[in-house]
């Protein structure tokens, strides 16, 4: 059930239920039985909205087609096991992400992700015209901010 808080922790599991800080979803089993499979690990999608990547696990705030996972990605922890994400790719969702949550957002990727395994980020060069362009760009980064 969507939305809804479920007892996930034998299967090392948490979920977000609504509240007024963090508007988060509960799974489907459906759902977890696809995340806990940690023998195989996922790839995930963080944000992925309507352009889920072909054999990821789709996560994103908002319940679209595609979408297994529906967390709000400002709200911590994802509801996702230590070191279940084989590959991660976010593409452009980082400069929408509130300039006081990055640690944290990076701390949370940084959890999920294997030892070896793969982290891709794609966003627009902060701050030039394809950055400037659009007013929900919050956080400006360039080659420094990684480096």
């Amino acid at each position: 059930m969507r939305g809804a808080t479920k007892d996930l922790g034998r299967l090392g599991l948490q979920c977000c239920s609504y509240t007024r800080a963090c508007k988060g979803g509960g799974m489907t089993r459906k759902d977890v039985a696809k995340i806990v499979n940690k023998a195989k690990g996922i790839r995930l999608d963080v944000g992925a909205g309507n352009n889920c990547q072909e054999g990821f696990v789709g996560m994103d705030k908002r319940d679209l087609p595609g979408i297994e996972i529906v967390h709000d990605v400002e709200c911590f922890p994802w509801p996702l096991p230590d070191e279940c994400c084989l590959m991660i790719v976010c593409s452009h969702l980082y400069e929408h992400i509130k300039p006081w949550l990055s640690i944290d957002f990076m701390n949370e990727l940084w959890r999920i992700l294997r030892v070896g395994s793969q982290l891709a980020l794609s966003m627009p060069y902060g701050v030039n015209d394809n950055y400037l362009q659009d007013p929900t760009h919050i956080n400006p980064s360039n080659f420094n901010t990684f480096h």
